[in-house]
This record gives C-alpha cells, sequence and structure tokens, in this order.
C-alpha cells in the first residue's frame, strides 16, 4: 500500500536478454510489490526472442501489462545502447535501472523518492545494497548466502568514487532532467557503463544516501550459461579504457583534470594490488 505523500513518477529500465524466466519474474515481481505507487516500466528486450518474450508476459505477468512498454531490439546490443534505447521513450520524473536477475526491497523506490524530494538540491538518490549468493539445483534457485555489499556508505564522494563503484547500478535513482546536461550512457563499453555515467552524474550534481539495504544484487558464481554474471575480463578492459579516458582529459584543466589524475593514481594502484596478491597465490618451488 502507498504511504501518503509519495509523489513522482519513476521510469524503471529493465534490461532481458532471454535468461531464464524465473529470473525476470522475480524482477518484475519486485517492482509490483513497490509501496511507491507512480511507476512505469521500460522493458528492453536485448535478445531474447519477441514472440516467447511477449507470450510469457501474458501468461505470469498481464497485471503489469497496462504499466509497461516493451523496446525489441532487433539485434542483441551492449549494455549501454540497451539502456539507451529505454531513456529514449521514458516519461518518469525519475529513473532507475532493474536488470531481469536482480531485485528490489519494496521500499526501495518509496525510500529514494521521498529522500529527494526532502533533498531538492540533489539530483540522485542511492540506497545500500546486499550480495545475495546462490545457484542452480534441479531447475530452482538456491540461496548459499546474503552479505552487505557497502554497509558504511552514509555519503559519496568523489575520491572514493574514482577508487571503484562503490553501489551497484539498481541502487540508484536520479531525476530525468539531468540526462539534458550530462547525456545518456555510454554505449562502446563492454561493462561498467554504470560506473561511467555515475562519473558524470557525481561531478556535476550532488546526491543523497538512503541508509538501508534496499537493492539485491543476485551473484550466481557457478553458473556458466545465460545465467551467469557479467565477465570479469569485460569490467577490467573498460575499467582501464575509463581511466585512460580521463586522464586525457587534462588539457580540458579545472575540476575534470584533478579528477582525471585522481582515476589514474587509483588505477594504477588497484592493478599494484591485484599483482602483488596474484603474486602471494603463486605457489613457491
Amino acid at each position: 500500500m502507498a504511504s501518503a505523500g509519495s509523489s513522482g513518477v519513476v521510469s524503471i529500465l529493465v534490461r532481458t536478454m532471454g535468461r531464464r524466466e524465473m529470473l525476470l519474474s522475480r524482477a518484475l515481481r519486485s517492482i509490483a510489490f513497490q509501496t511507491h505507487p507512480n511507476w512505469q516500466i521500460i522493458l528492453v528486450n536485448n535478445g531474447a526472442a519477441r514472440e516467447e518474450l511477449e507470450a510469457f508476459l501474458e501468461r505470469e505477468h498481464a497485471s503489469l501489462l497496462p504499466r509497461m512498454r516493451y523496446i525489441h531490439l532487433p539485434q542483441a546490443l551492449g549494455r549501454g545502447a540497451a539502456l539507451n534505447a529505454g531513456l529514449d521513450v521514458c516519461e518518469g520524473d525519475f529513473v532507475t535501472v532493474l536488470d531481469d536477475d536482480d531485485s528490489w526491497h519494496e521500499r526501495y523506490l518509496e525510500a529514494c523518492v521521498q529522500a529527494l524530494n526532502l533533498e531538492t538540491g540533489a539530483a540522485a538518490a542511492i540506497c545500500r545494497s546486499r550480495i545475495v549468493l546462490e545457484e542452480w539445483r534441479d531447475g530452482e534457485l538456491k540461496l548459499l548466502e546474503s552479505v552487505s555489499f557497502n554497509s558504511r556508505l552514509r555519503r559519496l564522494s568523489l575520491h572514493s568514487l574514482a577508487r571503484c563503484n562503490k553501489f551497484t547500478i539498481h541502487a540508484l535513482l536520479y531525476r530525468r532532467s539531468i540526462l539534458e546536461e550530462i547525456g545518456n550512457y555510454n554505449s562502446s563499453l563492454e561493462a561498467l557503463e554504470d560506473w561511467e555515467f555515475n562519473l558524470r552524474l557525481f561531478l556535476r550534481f550532488r546526491s543523497v544516501v538512503v541508509q538501508e539495504e534496499l537493492a539485491y544484487y543476485h551473484k550466481r558464481p557457478s553458473a556458466s550459461d545465460i545465467t551467469a554474471n557479467s565477465d570479469m575480463g569485460e569490467h577490467t578492459r573498460s575499467d582501464r579504457w575509463i581511466r585512460r579516458h580521463y586522464l586525457r582529459s587534462l588539457r580540458s584543466g579545472g575540476r575534470e583534470r584533478l579528477f582525471g589524475l585522481l582515476l589514474a593514481y587509483f588505477g594504477w594502484q588497484n592493478r599494484l594490488t591485484q599483482w602483488g596478491r596474484a603474486l602471494l597465490r603463486k605457489p613457491r618451488l
């Protein structure tokens, strides 16, 4: 049931890529159970068979169809391109993303919208997240463990964000109006399109942190099929591209110049840490 005083329409971008129907159903149910009543779903089909997806939605989630808009891409595109296809038809005051294998607490939308209504100078709200480890057993998802992802997150600084992404993509809700200044997601990246977007967002705007764990990031470490999470090699290549991109902005001067140096510094620090760990893991002769 919606709480009094809730306002603002939220456009929810849901990317789906033909994963098992059970995962998409879980994501859609977590939207249907939201206590904030004003939302629309922009479902971006980024690789699933169109007829099968539509039949599944009509069979299992018919009640959501009046509040859902389909975007069927003619062919599978990158992560950022799929999000941008959804952004092009968004009509809400706010935007958030929920991939087909993740989920929310029922208060996610309500808490983030209320935070932005109270902090009128803030452009984005971030909540804390939990990592949910799970695996497939006999066609069913079995919970292995649930742990806090960022339980100490109280405020967001560019210094901390330059080291690595501090929150999951579905833990961010932002005002749609900011897209006029910062642009859409980077469609050329293999991964980390959310982190690159966040860097541009927080270079220009303030945010507010909702100190509750309301976003659930589901990981399936043992999965090797289409239900698996993203490849770490894609993350590494995208991380290096983003840091080099900002380093090349040193000629522009000002805040972006300092931020480019900070990103480069943390990039080298992260790589040295990885090399050190790899050396420690090497067997001694």
